[in-house]
């Protein structure tokens, strides 16, 4: 992980390494959910989104993943049969200065940037922040599921700070 986005991480977040007081490869790492005595926190998650009964959805509009989360991995597992269309991963480009409503931002503050298919064996990664804005594509009724592995790589603090709506 560290070979293909090591930089990245680097670029973005050149506190981190600072703040732990040595650079990512000497981080120490324990399993999500079993403390913070780690530098970081890795975890693997199997999820299955049920089947569309009634009218067509999505799980969520556009956000960005909780701000812990340093780093997110997804692993498509679409079987081969599954002809239903969606289930894509949309990602967004802002239109301006974003305000959140905790995670979201309402879908005319941003413009879809890039799409990335549901397909068999097809992975993703990318470096969470303000500017990692996605969300999913509507699948309409199908018996199938949508299935994926989700990778997670997670610090003990927020690592970016997220601008949000203010209430009037």
């Amino acid at each position: 992980m560290l070979t293909v986005f090591g930089a990245q991480i680097r670029s973005r977040y050149p506190h981190l390494e600072r703040k732990r007081g040595k650079p990512l490869e000497q981080w120490s790492v324990v399993r999500r959910g079993e403390g913070d005595s780690g530098d970081v926190a890795l975890d693997c998650l199997l999820v299955v989104n049920t089947p569309v009964t009634a009218k067509a959805s999505h799980v969520k509009g556009p956000h960005v993943d909780m701000r812990k989360k340093l780093w997110t991995g997804l692993f498509y597992m679409r079987p081969e049969e599954d002809p239903t269309p969606g289930g894509d991963l949309e990602l967004f480009a802002p239109l301006g200065a974003l305000r959140f409503d905790r995670h979201a931002v309402p879908r005319q503050q941003v413009r879809q940037a890039g799409l990335v298919g549901y397909a068999p064996n097809r992975f993703i990664g990318f470096v969470n922040g303000t500017d990692a804005l996605h969300a999913v594509t509507a699948r309409p009724p199908t018996p199938w599921a949508r299935r994926y592995v989700d990778f997670v790589i997670e610090l003990p603090d927020p690592v970016f700070s997220v601008p949000q709506m203010i209430n009037g």
